[in-house]
């Protein structure tokens, strides 16, 4: 498996509940190799499955000299797993495997798409390149599938659709000792945000709205809460920068990576996602999971998570105006926030369980895995 980052984002508790999978039940040898040399809870959590986590830094800029350098390295630390089957995840890795899965004597590659963010670190001849090397490509949503067509050239019969599957662990914390240790009072009104401080993630827009929140549910002599929680590179210092100017020191909280999810979920009373694009939300799917109601941005990715009846609680992309009136007519009604929780959690029961994606991955592994290349064609590769 071949990862970019070290932090644990969705695409990598994607990538590690699928490899505990293989290395459980299916008794593959599996290992990750990532693009970087930095910790981070990825590698915490593969080394707590036993996987062996190996490195080869791919920095993909300056000229093509230096790409040039970038690429050879890859497809020699890639070589030296002798793998099978290599499953790259998001966007870069899936370009290096693409064109490199041959040179390296594996007999297949499965492609992972995870989000419909622009790529411009390669050249569009490139990317096709890459994609139509690629035996078997999978999209984590119908629109990411769509993306992969227009995009990136991928013909569409070659793609699978195979939607996020979720774990709902026990929380470490329950709601109680979440709010206490982050001095919440038992009535606050408590929304969180599970997402790195990145640009699509637009956080100025939910600031913005957060401070109408504020404004108006004091007039009922309520406090409202925001808990922003997510790896601070890039965006974090600007976000913090914002809340201040925007006198919002006492309404949000800023509290990094959290490991415990599912406690910071059942802390809080909704869950919220400002994107002006996404994938296929995972941060929306684990508050969905916990029971309790969710708000968002009306794109795709959020769309086709929270269903047809969670469509009413979307606001137009970049709308602090329309976002705050959605977060507001959740905070004043407690039965509907209760009733719309008992439904996220039915709705992530029944559609987004890992046992369901496990089962969709088993047939595109073996669908790849019938269409590998030969080993004569492998050697040719390796020459």
């Amino acid at each position: 498996m071949v990862l970019n980052w070290a932090a644990l984002g969705g695409a990598e508790r994607r990538a590690l509940a699928l490899a505990r999978w293989l290395k459980e039940e299916e008794e593959a040898n599996v290992e990750v190799l990532a693009l970087t040399e930095s910790e981070g809870r990825a590698v915490e959590a593969a080394r707590a499955l036993g996987l062996s986590w190996r490195t080869s830094v791919v920095h993909w800029n300056g000229g093509k000299a230096a790409k040039a350098s970038d690429f050879a390295r890859f497809v020699r630390a890639l070589r030296q797993g002798r793998p099978e089957l290599v499953m790259p995840y998001c966007a870069l890795p899936n370009v290096l495997s693409g064109l490199s899965w041959r040179m390296a004597g594996a007999s297949t590659c499965v492609w992972y798409q995870a989000d419909v963010s622009p790529f411009s670190r390669a050249r569009e001849s490139t990317r096709r390149r890459a994609v139509r090397s690629t035996p078997v490509l999978v999209a984590n949503a119908d629109h990411v599938a769509e993306h992969l067509v227009s995009e990136w050239g991928a013909q569409r019969e070659r793609i699978r659709v195979i939607r996020v599957g979720v774990e709902v662990p026990r929380p470490e914390a329950d709601r109680v000792e979440w709010r206490s240790r982050l001095g919440i009072g038992t009535g606050d009104f408590v929304a969180n945000m599970a997402a790195h401080f990145r640009r699509s993630k637009d956080h100025a827009t939910l600031l913005r709205a957060w401070r109408l929140v504020v404004d108006e549910l004091a007039r009922s002599d309520r406090r409202a809460v925001l808990l922003l929680a997510g790896d601070p590179y890039p965006m974090g210092d600007a976000a913090k920068a914002l809340a201040f100017d925007l006198g919002l020191e006492r309404a949000v909280q800023f509290v990094g990576e959290v490991h415990d999810i599912a406690g910071l979920a059942g802390a809080s009373d909704i869950g919220i996602l400002s994107s002006h694009r996404e994938g296929f939300s995972t941060s929306l799917i684990e508050c969905m999971a916990a029971g309790i109601s969710v708000a968002g941005t009306d794109i795709p990715g959020i769309r086709e998570v929270v269903g047809a009846e969670g469509h009413a609680f979307l606001a137009p992309p970049g709308d602090a105006d329309a976002l705050a009136q959605v977060v507001l007519r959740l905070a004043r009604d407690d039965a509907l926030r209760a009733t719309l929780g008992a439904s996220c959690r039915e709705r992530v029961r029944r559609e987004f369980t890992t046992e369901r994606m496990v089962a969709s991955y088993s047939n595109v592994l073996a669908e790849a895995l019938a269409r590998r290349c030969s080993p004569r064609a492998r050697l040719r590769a390796r020459r």
